[in-house]
């Protein structure tokens, strides 16, 4: 089957995983799959001489499943931090405009409303407040004021664009501001859930090095493909 099938098919089994059987990553967990990859085809070569020290087969096919399952769910979890940083990356980007249509939206207003009071009343009511989330509900506020009296602004040349945009602008910076800010716990979820399957392939993983550490205890090249290059890496440094 696919990554994606076997995680389907495996998730509910690791979200069975308690708190308190989670192991935390010590290494990046994308390293950690890629390890455990590599470890799979050592298994695979030297299968005969693992199953002869009594390690079932059914182990190393296992270690390509969860390694999949792990993969997976890192991959959801970096998806999740992606879509909360690209949305601040566009905030930030787009934020600038926002707050400078508004400004100029409300100078537009000003000048065009001067003779009425009502309606000068009701920009300032407007302008009260500060913040990001007040610059999005005053762009919403200001366009709904335009169109409900845009003779007054016509008489002055407004671009009609610029009305419209003040709308559009809201909804889309609406939409980037609660994405940025989400507070969902989604992240904290998909981590979990990360840190579960990486436990739940170590388990594996730990099970077939102990193996190959103990048949080829005297063969210095493959007892290498039974430990972390990562934490040899480490150790040399």
């Amino acid at each position: 089957m696919s990554d994606k099938a076997d995680f389907k098919a495996r998730q509910k089994e690791v979200e069975k995983i308690s708190k308190q059987e989670v192991i935390l990553p010590n290494m990046p967990v994308k390293v950690y799959i890629n390890e455990a990859e590599h470890l799979y085809r050592s298994a695979t070569r030297d299968r005969k001489e693992l199953e002869a020290a009594s390690l079932d087969t059914v182990t190393i096919e296992e270690l390509k499943v969860r390694t999949g399952v792990c993969r997976v769910a890192q991959s959801l979890l970096v998806s999740e931090r992606n879509l909360k940083e690209d949305a601040q990356k566009e905030w930030d980007e787009k934020s600038p405009i926002a707050y400078e249509l508004k400004g100029q939206l409300t100078h537009d207003c000003d000048f065009a409303f001067r003779k009425e009071p009502a309606l000068l009343k009701r920009l300032n009511e407007i302008r009260e407040g500060d913040g990001h989330a007040d610059m999005i509900q005053d762009l919403s506020d200001l366009s709904v004021l335009c169109e409900k009296n845009w003779s007054y602004l016509e008489a002055i040349n407004v671009p009609r664009k610029r009305v419209q945009q003040a709308g559009d602008m809201a909804d889309e910076m609406g939409g980037l501001l609660a994405m940025a800010n989400r507070e969902d716990g989604a992240d904290a979820i998909a981590k979990e859930f990360r840190d579960k399957a990486y436990t739940y392939l170590k388990v594996v993983v730990d099970e077939v090095r102990d193996f190959g550490k103990y048949v080829f205890w005297k063969d210095k090249e493959k007892l290498k493909d039974y430990s972390s290059q990562y934490r040899r890496d480490q150790n040399s440094k």
